[in-house]
């Protein structure tokens, strides 16, 4: 029995790994169970002994590629020496990662009710982490003390919701629409202090 758990777990995370490589590559409407069984080589039924839909599956590779992401982020920030150093750590990653997907993969997201609920969450737990660093910049004598940063982060939500409901990924690529929102809006709240990090940082790209 020990055996046969080991194998169901490892061939669990063989197809979150598949499948969120094709969701993320071409979209979450064009990738099929089908097509993700082909490409491990196994059965359609044993897929589904695993997973019981399309929706369940999207939604254990979004809750893993966020552990994955949060335990490579904790190794990396233990590197940060302060808010500036974690902002463009961050920022690199998020690129990176962003990089990787297709347009429609966020247009197609908010069709499923599990995932749009799972992404609110974590949504509701990014913005108290959000107000923490902003604490800590302010107090490292990064970021201004006069900005009302809730009203900021409302302002990134509705911009957040017109780029998804604009398909604008697709006409300003992920590299504008990053740069766009976090340097020129993180450069607006800055310190001259923290405006000399962001821009050293420009200069070496």
């Amino acid at each position: 029995m020990g055996h046969i758990s080991e194998y169901r777990a490892a061939l669990k995370g063989k197809i979150l790994d598949k499948a969120l490589q094709l969701f993320f590559a071409n979209g979450i409407r064009a990738v099929k169970m089908d097509d993700i069984a082909k490409s491990l080589s196994i059965s359609k039924r044993t897929l589904y002994e695993l997973y019981d839909n399309k929706e369940i599956l999207l939604f254990e590779c979004l809750k893993m590629n966020k552990e994955h992401r949060d335990k490579e982020m904790i190794e990396h920030l233990s590197k940060c020496s302060n808010v500036m150093d974690i902002l463009l750590e961050t920022y690199r990653m998020s690129v990176d990662e962003f990089r990787r997907m297709s347009p429609c993969f966020f247009s197609e997201i908010s069709r499923y009710p599990q995932v749009i609920d799972f992404i609110e969450k974590k949504r509701v737990h990014d913005h108290e982490q959000f107000m923490l660093f902003i604490q800590r910049g302010i107090g490292e004598g990064f970021f201004r003390e006069d900005v009302n940063y809730e009203l900021v982060l409302m302002v990134h939500d509705s911009i957040r919701r017109t780029i998804i409901e604009g398909d604008l990924y697709n006409k300003y690529g992920m590299d504008g629409l990053f740069f766009n929102l976090i340097f020129v809006s993180f450069r607006g709240v800055c310190t001259k202090k923290g405006v000399e990090v962001l821009d050293r940082y420009l200069a070496r790209q």
